[in-house]
């Protein structure tokens, strides 16, 4: 019988970050501050997007998605997307 992997549902900022490789990839391909896609992720208590990417930046993060074949749809821009999480390595006792 095949399992089929877990997956997590991560916000439109979160599913962004991941696929390009976290905040500061994100950052310099958008030749932005890392604190621009840094901030999409925290809370709007915290002055933050709550997760939301201004949609100022969605046409480019869609061209450099593409350009880099990255699985980033329009729709993952609004709605955000599952991923299979890896886990971490665990810590040799020592």
């Amino acid at each position: 019988m095949n399992a089929v992997p877990p997956t997590v549902h991560l916000n439109p900022a979160g599913y962004v970050i991941h696929h390009f490789g976290g905040v500061r990839r994100l950052a310099a391909a958008l030749r932005v501050d890392p604190s621009l896609p840094s901030n999409w992720q925290r809370r709007r208590d915290k002055r933050g997007n709550a997760g939301l990417i201004p949609q100022a930046h969605h046409k480019r993060i869609l061209e450099l998605a593409a350009e880099r074949g990255l699985p980033i749809e329009e729709r993952h821009l609004v709605h955000g997307g599952k991923i299979v999480p890896v886990p971490e390595p665990e810590q040799a006792a020592g």
